[in-house]
Parts: C-alpha cells; structure tokens; sequence
C-alpha cells in the first residue's frame, strides 16, 4: 500500500467522517469548478448553500478573490513563513512570487468563518500572521488508520534479528534535518557497526538525494542506509524497527511519531514544534541543532532494552489520544458552528 501525503490522508479522514453522517452529501469539487484550486466541499442535503472546506492552506487562495458564505480552512503548517525554504530553493525561478502568494493566501484566511489546524503549534504560528479570533479556530489532531498497529509476528522476530534498525519516514526536504540524522548515525555506527538507517520516503526536493548520498560517502555510512522510496505496507517498517527518529525543525504535525507509537515501536524526536504535543513523557527529545545530542539518545535506546520496553509502553499508552471518535467529534462540531452562524460558538 502507497503511503499517503498529508493532504490525501487528510482528505481521507474528512470524507469518512462526513460520509458517515447522514446529514451531509459530500462532493470532492474539482479544481477548474472553483479557481484553479481543488476543495471540498460538504452541506446538509436540504440546504442549498454549502459549507465550502477548503482542506489545506494552499488550497484556499481563492479567499483572496471571494468572499465564500459558510467557509472553512484547515492549516497544516505554514512552514514558508516560519522556515527559510524558498531562500534556498535555487531551482524555483519563481520563488519570490510563490513567497508571496502563499504570504497573501494566509492572510486571506481571515475571510474563513472557521479555521481548523492540527496543532496547536500550528495554531500558534498561524496567530503570528492573521488578526482572527482565536476562540473561532478548533484544533483537531488527525489519528493513525486501523493498519498501524503492535503486529506480534514482527515482535518475536526482532528479538533474533542482529542488526538494530534506525527508522526514518518522509521527504528529503531541508527543514526535515536529514544532515543531522546521517552525522548522528556515523557517530553511532562507530559503536554500533551492526546498526542500519531505514531511509523511507520519496524525496520530494531536487537535489536532496543527491546531496544525501554524496554525505554518507564522505561519512562512511553509504552501505548503512537502506533507500526505500515507497513500501507496500508501512506499518511493517514501524513493527520491525529498533526506534524512529524524527529530526524535523518544524512539523505542522508529524504523522510517522503518532504512527510509530501506535505500532509499538520507541520513538526519539526534535523538541521543536508540534512533536512534543505529540510525543508527551512518551518519546525521548534532542536539540535538532545538535549531532552529539542526537547520537547519544540513539545510542542510549539501542543498547538498553529497559529504555525501549518503556518507551513502547508509554507510545502505545500516549497514541490514544489520538482517535477516530475525537476527530469525528470536533470535526463535526466545527461543521455545526458554521451552519448555525459564525457568532455561535457553541
């Protein structure tokens, strides 16, 4: 099974929650019948103006043409705003034009009767740029599918297996801290030659792969990282697993930490952002600015078996909060606000 991108995952959350709920008819708009833009769009089968759902940030910028009744936005992140991406994106010959456009596509959300974000972090960053009232946007956390489970199987055979699996899931994109990771684990594989570095993930970025891999040369690691663009079923990555890493400087959410958790498997992440919201007391933290940092806490869960029992206990324990029946509910409720009129909070 393909791993989903975020936006797709969302929109695959959002139409089970509403297609579940005989109140709705839920269409996918396509992108040429409103704007350039994909939304989705969902109303109550007898009500002739729909709620209009633009399901990403990007996807809004038709707020700054139109003014839509019944709008709502989900913000997943804002990382060109908060992360330098387009100063080093070379290859973007209209980068400072897409700077903007995503700078006045932000701002028009204050146009939305509604804004939902996944984080709170998100909905810190968010407040940054806009004048909107908080009490109007709803974070509501996405939740691991029913696949990403403890699978016993992988369990029993982890205990033979001799090397010590390294995980990482996503791109290749330059907030996400690869350079970090790959000093980390040469430092490790110093101590621990039979360590590998599980590298799951399409790029996602020109350039990167290459850069990558010109890195583990000069490192020494080239033959510790295992390269998997796409994998059939990425829960069985997470169950054979020693621990992921998750080096990012900014996540709107994080989806491989709540993942991880969910399928047993330890987890150490940035302190940055939204993944302390996530991880709570059940991941090990480290400066994503620091290689020795990172090294040791890899070092510290692969040699002690106690660490990773504990850590597993605690991410099987904090993923619970992250639910089908909680996102259900404050999805809806948000629906609900919008029909009754953007002075009702509720």
């Amino acid at each position: 099974m393909r791993e989903k991108c975020g936006l797709e995952r969302y929109t695959s959350l959002l139409v089970n929650t509403l297609s579940s709920d005989s109140r709705y008819a839920v269409t996918l708009v396509e992108p040429k019948k409103i704007g350039p833009f994909a939304v989705s769009l969902a109303q109550k089968k007898e009500d002739k103006t729909p709620i209009l759902h633009f399901r990403s940030q990007e996807l809004a910028s038709p707020l700054m043409f139109h003014n839509y009744p019944k709008t709502i936005v989900t913000v997943h992140d804002i990382i060109p705003l908060e992360y330098p991406l387009y100063e080093q994106a070379i290859h973007l010959r209209a980068k400072s034009f897409d700077k903007w456009f995503f700078k006045k596509t932000i701002e028009a959300l204050e146009k939305a009767e509604r804004i939902i974000t996944v984080s709170e972090a998100t909905k810190k960053s968010l407040l940054k740029y806009i004048r909107y009232p908080e009490e109007k946007i709803q974070v509501i956390y996405e939740y691991p599918s029913k696949e990403f489970k403890v699978i016993k199987t992988f369990a029993e055979a982890k205990k033979k297996q001799k090397n010590l699996d390294i995980l990482y899931v996503g791109s290749e994109m330059p907030y996400k801290n690869l350079k970090v990771l790959f000093d980390a684990v040469a430092i490790v594989k110093k101590k621990i030659p039979h360590v590998r570095l599980i590298k799951v993930g399409k790029s996602l970025w020109p350039g990167a792969r290459e850069e990558l891999k010109e890195l583990a040369k000069s490192l020494n690691i080239e033959n510790t990282i295992i390269w998997k663009d796409e994998v059939e079923k990425i829960e069985e990555e997470y169950n054979r697993a020693t621990v992921l890493v998750q080096p990012s400087l900014y996540e709107g959410f994080g989806f491989p930490v709540v993942e991880a958790m969910a399928c047993g498997c330890p987890v150490i992440c940035s302190n940055r952002t939204s993944l302390p919201e996530l991880g709570g007391d059940a991941v090990l933290y480290f400066d994503p600015t620091s290689v020795d940092d990172l090294a040791e806490k890899i070092m510290r869960v692969l040699k002690n078996k106690t660490i990773q029992e504990a850590l597993q206990k605690k991410g099987l324990k904090q993923v619970k909060k992250f639910t089908k029946k909680r996102f259900d509910a404050e999805t809806k409720h948000v629906y609900e606000l919008v029909e009754n009129g953007t002075n009702k909070d509720g």
